[in-house]
C-alpha cells in the first residue's frame, strides 16, 4: 500500500505489515493461518489491515475481514482466479473459470440491502470467463465469454441483466477498463496482426446505469 508493506510469513502463515521504508518494527495483522498451509504460494491483496484476501496457487480464497458487527477469517472459494475490491472496500469481486461472485465486507445500507459477510454469485457460464473486472461504479462486472464482450449487474434478484457490449472477431481479447477516461481497451486479432482497439462506454449513455 501507499504506507506499508504486507507479507506472508511461513511456515507459521501470519500476516504482518511494516511502513513502506523499513523503520518500524513489524505490526501483526492475523492470528491464525489459513487451511492447506502445504501450499505455500500466496498472493496477499489488501484493501487496508481490516481487509485482506488471501488467494493461493491452488486457486483456494480466504478473507480476513475484520466487520463492524464480527470477525472473520475463512475459506471463501476454491479454484479461484482472481480478486479486486472496490473504491469503498465494502466489495470484493472474485471470480473462477466458470463462475462470477461478489462478497461484502460491510452493510449497504440503500438498495438493494446487503449484509456484512454476505457472499452473492452474480453469473455463471458453461463457456469459460476471462478479463473480469469492475466497472466505474462498483454496482457493475465487465468479463468477456468467447467472442462477446458483456456487463452485467451485482443486484441480480429479478434476475441477470446481462448485456452484449460488442462481439469481436477472435476469442484471444485482453481487455482493460480505463475509468479516469471511460474507456475499454481491447486486443483484436485481424488475421495474423494482433491491434489495439478502445471504445468509449457506455456507448449510449444510460446502458444499464
Amino acid at each position: 500500500s501507499s504506507e506499508y508493506v504486507y507479507y506472508f510469513q511461513l511456515p507459521s502463515g501470519i500476516i504482518y505489515r511494516t511502513n513502506s521504508n523499513g523503520t518500524s518494527d513489524p505490526e501483526q495483522i492475523t492470528t491464525s493461518s489459513p487451511d492447506k498451509m502445504s501450499d505455500p504460494g500466496y498472493k496477499i491483496t489488501v484493501y487496508d489491515k481490516k481487509r485482506i484476501a488471501i488467494l493461493n496457487k491452488s486457486g483456494d480464497l480466504y478473507i480476513n475481514n475484520v466487520g463492524e458487527k464480527n470477525s472473520y477469517f475463512k475459506n471463501l472459494a476454491s479454484g479461484i482466479y482472481e480478486i479486486q475490491f472496490s473504491d469503498d472496500g465494502k466489495k470484493m469481486l472474485f471470480y473462477s473459470d466458470w463462475e462470477i461472485s461478489v462478497y461484502f465486507t460491510r452493510d449497504w445500507d440503500v438498495q438493494p440491502w446487503r449484509s456484512e459477510d454476505e457472499r452473492k454469485e452474480i453469473v455463471r457460464f458453461s463457456e469459460k470467463i476471462e478479463n473480469v473486472q469492475w466497472a466505474k461504479k462498483y454496482e457493475h462486472v465487465i468479463f468477456n465469454v468467447g467472442k462477446k464482450i458483456k456487463i452485467t449487474e451485482i443486484d441480480n434478484r429479478s434476475q441477470n441483466n446481462i448485456s452484449d457490449i460488442m462481439n469481436l472477431d477472435n476469442e484471444k481479447i485482453k481487455l482493460v477498463c480505463d475509468f479516469g477516461e471511460d474507456k475499454i481497451y481491447f486486443m483484436n486479432k485481424n488475421g495474423e496482426e494482433s491491434n489495439l482497439y478502445s471504445i468509449s462506454f457506455p456507448e449510449i449513455e444510460g446502458i444499464l446505469f
